[in-house]
């Protein structure tokens, strides 16, 4: 599968490989080549010299660069250095899940003489749904499974990067323009958009919410375009799409290729380098699927969160608690007048009035 031409991924997928270096020495020995006929890049750490393990900072600080997990385990638990509580071998599994790197895991069939800690990791291992994991009798079974297995996971990505490229195109002319073709009409809210940009001079980021139908959308659509601020839809998308919409949003104005990242932080690393040149930015992102996303991006490096000004919106209106609120007030009675009026109906005050007050001034109702 190939990507659509405007969107870019890393030319070398780096994969960190993790397993006991003695015990399963031939099976490193068949991830490299698999890896390396894919014209990957493998991180082993075959030459540690007098150490049984690698020092922490050096193998943490390859699973930050790499982009897939492989890990091979046999029945060796692995060595435990001196002021640790668990193995290395632990240690990267831990550090890779945290990450939310994809992870493919291959365990040896023969059990019998398994560690204990070892097996309480195989255990938790089968219980989690998002890591692929399967086993093998022999080394030789290795190669093609770790070839198969990284293809994968690469194609998995490339067909993603149609959502994601979308998602970058998609701005504030194109959100109104969608509700207008739905058959919508916009009553101008200049008052209500100035209140919450009046918010976001004293607070940086700024939850806007209200009940369904009663326009969060519209009017941060509206704010976007007739302010000139990058608007991001992040309806469907996960926490890795969103923060790589959000750094190639800032990278359309270089007009570079947008790159595609394949983890959550190396994806906020990349928004970090950018923010790291920018003052102050203002971005506004409507229909987050998870706030604590919100928090995750802001909270990996001070540049970001010292250059963006945010308002956002959760999808079904949830509160994000510790928020600078503001609540989407309902259309007054003029605005249901205005509305009326762009819809080509014409009413008596008293109608106007039964109107306002039966649909409490939401617009969704009030089209009903």
């Amino acid at each position: 599968m190939t990507p659509p031409a405007s969107i870019s991924l890393p030319e070398k997928i780096r994969v960190f490989v993790s397993s006991t270096i003695g015990e399963c020495a031939e099976e490193r020995k068949l991830a490299d080549k698999a890896l390396q006929s894919l014209n990957h890049e493998p991180f082993l750490f075959e030459a540690a010299g007098a150490r049984p393990y690698p020092p922490r900072d050096l193998y943490l600080a390859k699973l930050d660069q790499a982009d897939i997990f492989v890990a091979i385990y046999k029945n060796s638990y692995g060595w435990i250095a001196d002021g640790e509580s668990i193995s290395g071998l632990e240690d990267e599994y831990r550090h890779a899940m945290a990450r939310g790197m994809p992870c493919l895991v291959y365990i040896h069939a023969e059990d019998g003489s398994r560690d204990p800690r070892l097996s309480a990791i195989v255990t938790e291992i089968q219980t989690q749904s998002r890591i692929t994991y399967s086993r093998y009798s022999a080394p030789a079974n290795l190669y093609e499974r770790i070839r198969d297995d990284v293809e994968s996971v690469v194609a998995q990505r490339f067909a993603r990067t149609e959502q994601l490229e979308a998602a970058i195109r998609w701005d504030a002319d194109a959100e109104v323009s969608a509700i207008l073709r739905n058959g919508n009409k916009l009553v101008p809210r200049p008052a209500i958009a100035q209140q919450v940009l009046s918010l976001l001079d004293s607070d940086r980021i700024v939850q806007v919410k209200g009940e369904s139908g009663g326009g969060k959308t519209t009017l941060l659509a509206s704010i976007a375009k007739d302010h000139g601020i990058p608007f991001v839809s992040a309806v469907h998308l996960s926490a890795l799409e969103l923060v790589n919409v959000l750094a190639n949003k800032l990278h359309q104005s270089s007009g570079s290729v947008p790159q595609y990242h394949l983890t959550f932080p190396s994806a906020c690393a990349a928004l970090k380098n950018l923010c790291a040149s920018i003052n102050s930015l203002t971005i506004i992102i409507d229909g987050i699927e998870d706030p604590s996303v919100l928090d995750d991006i802001l909270n990996f490096a001070i540049e970001i969160r010292s250059a963006m000004r945010v308002v956002y919106s959760v999808k079904g209106g949830e509160t994000d608690p510790g928020r600078t609120q503001f609540v989407v007030p309902p259309l007054s009675y003029d605005e249901v007048a205005e509305l009326m009026r762009l819809e080509g109906q014409s009413a008596t005050p008293l109608d106007l009035e039964r109107v306002t007050e039966a649909s409490r001034g939401n617009p969704l109702l009030l089209r009903y």
